[in-house]
C-alpha cells in the first residue's frame, strides 16, 4: 500500500507559512516597531501597506485575466493511433485502409480538437519496443506549417504494422511546440507508458503568481496536512513507512 509522505506536506507548509509571514506581517511589525510612539504616522503608515497590497493584488488579477484569455485561444491536441495502413493525406485528415490480420496498428496522428489553429508545429515522436522489431526509425523530428481545428495530421508510421501486445509494450513520447493564435510559443508532451494503450497529456499553463500564490500555497498546504492528520487517525498504516525486503 502506498504511504503518504506528511514531511513533505509539513515542509510545505512551514515554507508557505514563512513566506505569508515575510510578505503579509513582517513589514507591519516593522512599521509598528519604528512608529509604535507616534499613533497618527503609524496608522498612515499601515494604510500606504495596505494599499500597496490592494495595488499589487490587482496588477496580478490583471495578468491572470490576461493570461486566461490567452488560453482561451489555444488549440487543443489530442494524439491518437489509427488503425490500418495509411491510404492518402489531405489538409483536413488522414485516411486509413481497414487493418487485417494482426497488425492492426498502422500509425499516429496528431489531431487538432480545439476551436482555433496551431502554427510553425515543431513534433518529435520517440517510440521505444521492449522487443526488438525491425523499424526504419524509432525517432522522428517533422515542421507542419498549420493545423487548422477538426483537422489532424500524420506524425509516425508504423511501416511494418505492429499487433496490440507489441504496442501495448511499447512506450511512446510525443512532444510539440507550436505558435498560437495570439503568437505565443506553447509545448505540450504526450507519453503512452508501458503496458498502457492510451496517451497521458502534460501541459504546463502556469498563472501568474506571486502575492495570491502565497495565499494560495499556504491555504491548499493546511487543508492537505489537516485532512491527512485526519486520515491518519482512521488509518495509521497509510502514514507508516514500510520497510524494504
Amino acid at each position: 500500500m502506498a504511504t503518504i509522505n506528511v514531511k513533505h506536506l509539513f515542509k510545505w507548509f512551514f515554507l508557505s507559512l514563512i513566506q505569508f509571514f515575510l510578505i503579509f506581517v513582517l513589514p507591519f511589525v516593522l512599521v509598528w516597531w519604528y512608529l509604535r510612539n507616534d499613533i497618527q504616522n503609524l496608522v498612515l503608515a499601515f494604510v500606504m501597506i495596505v494599499q500597496l497590497y490592494i495595488l499589487a493584488f490587482q496588477a496580478e488579477l490583471s495578468l491572470r485575466n490576461e493570461t486566461l484569455a490567452k488560453l482561451s485561444y489555444l488549440p487543443v491536441f489530442r494524439v491518437i493511433t489509427r488503425k490500418g495502413d495509411v491510404l492518402y493525406e489531405d489538409d483536413e485528415k488522414v485516411q486509413f485502409t481497414k487493418y487485417v490480420g494482426d497488425n492492426p496498428y498502422g500509425g499516429i496522428v496528431l489531431k487538432n480538437v480545439g476551436r482555433f489553429p496551431a502554427f510553425n508545429i515543431l513534433v518529435h515522436v520517440t517510440v521505444n519496443f521492449s522487443e526488438p522489431k525491425n523499424f526504419e526509425e524509432d525517432s522522428k523530428t517533422l515542421m507542419l506549417d498549420t493545423i487548422p481545428p477538426g483537422a489532424e495530421r500524420l506524425i509516425y508510421h508504423f511501416s511494418s504494422g505492429i499487433n496490440r501486445e507489441t504496442f501495448i509494450k511499447s512506450r511512446i513520447n510525443v512532444d510539440v511546440t507550436y505558435t498560437s493564435f495570439t503568437n505565443d510559443t506553447r509545448s505540450v508532451a504526450f507519453i503512452k507508458p508501458k503496458d498502457a494503450d492510451t496517451f497521458v497529456t502534460f501541459q504546463s499553463n502556469k498563472m501568474p503568481s506571486f502575492l495570491l500564490g502565497i495565499i494560495e500555497n499556504l491555504s491548499m498546504s493546511t487543508k492537505l496536512l489537516l485532512l491527512n492528520l485526519r486520515r491518519r487517525k482512521v488509518n495509521p498504516d497509510l502514514f507508516t513507512p514500510q520497510k524494504q525486503k
